[in-house]
């Protein structure tokens, strides 16, 4: 069971470039005609990126999102795939990269606050080796803006995360997930 949380969080993380979302073409897609710079964004702001009328399953999710952020009195920074960010604690060093040996405490949730999985309440923090674990995209993403002692809140779109498929019971198709990140050892 332990492996299959692991394999879980390890799954959610993984390198994605793109713009606000769009059913109509991949994350790839997007990327080649958008301006690549991350976005801090205030409240007022994050409107924006607000559909007053949704007319498929990615507006909806960033309605869902923004509905979240707002609500939680966060001040995140969107990145152009439509990750939201939030650096919590600046760590020390240099930025993660890829190849880095890794240990994450993280505490996954539904946007509805539900917790799902958490390396912190089984006080066992999840180790990888950054880019060779299946990891969802979100997570990728949002560790290459992390150090050593960062701790960071993600709230990640499904298409970022597990996408249509789910995992398995535990995380139903199409789900926007929200994390907190923690990087407790860097090798």
């Amino acid at each position: 069971m332990k492996k299959i949380v692991q394999l879980i969080c390890v799954a959610l993380v993984t390198i994605s470039i793109g713009c606000k979302p769009n059913s109509q073409t991949s994350v790839e897609n997007e990327a080649s005609s958008v301006d690549m710079s991350n976005k801090t964004v205030d409240i007022n702001q994050l409107y924006q990126f607000y559909y007053s009328n949704p007319s498929n399953l990615d507006e909806r999710e960033e309605n869902q999102i923004i509905d979240y952020i707002v609500d939680k009195n966060l001040a995140p920074t969107r990145s152009v795939t439509g990750l939201y960010y939030q650096i919590t604690q600046e760590g020390t060093g240099e930025r993660i990269r890829p190849g880095d040996q890794l240990e994450v405490h993280y505490t996954g949730r539904f946007l509805d606050g539900r917790v799902f999985d958490s390396s912190v309440d089984r006080g066992n923090p999840l180790k990888f080796k950054l880019g060779t674990t299946g990891l969802i995209m979100g997570w990728l993403e949002g560790l290459r803006y992390m150090k050593l002692g960062s701790k960071m809140t993600l709230v990640v779109p499904s298409r970022l995360a597990y996408q249509s498929r789910g995992f398995g019971s535990m995380i139903g198709p199409d789900t926007p997930l929200t994390f907190e990140l923690e990087i407790i050892k860097m090798n």
